[in-house]
């Protein structure tokens, strides 16, 4: 045990990821780490957070961006984006203190605007009708 433990201490965490982090360790982490509070204590704190910062009412900030993929082998013409780079259009949502709160990762390069993949996100279920703003 001690060996193993020496190996992992050594290894950059790159490189950890490279050789642990596979799909099901991806699954992993994000149903421990990313969550979006739907108590009432947690979205009280969350809102007085971005109201210490000029944003009233707000309990979370949404953005998205491109990730480089290796072109897959089916229908790869629509993971081409503008910059003729093969990408998934991913969105990420974060509170005031810029935890994440929700990942979507599925969306092809196109032309995939924000608010259609907030409203294909996990977040349109759990958060409460009205709740919702582009």
């Amino acid at each position: 045990m001690t060996a193993r433990r020496n190996v992992l201490e050594t290894m950059e965490d790159c490189e950890l990821i490279k050789r642990y982090l596979n799909r099901e360790g991806i699954k992993l982490v994000v149903q421990l780490f990313i969550r979006f509070p739907l108590d009432n204590q947690q979205l009280h704190m969350i809102k007085a957070n971005f109201m210490a910062c000029g944003y009233a009412g707000v309990v979370a900030a949404t953005d998205g961006t491109h990730i480089q993929i290796i072109a897959p082998s089916k229908d790869e013409d629509v993971f081409v984006n503008r910059k003729k780079v093969h990408s998934i259009n991913t969105q990420i949502v974060v509170d005031a203190t810029f935890n994440i709160l929700d990942v979507v990762a599925k969306w092809p390069a196109g032309s995939t605007h924000d608010p259609r993949i907030l409203m294909g996100s996990g977040l349109r279920s759990e958060v409460p009708v009205g709740c919702l703003a582009g």
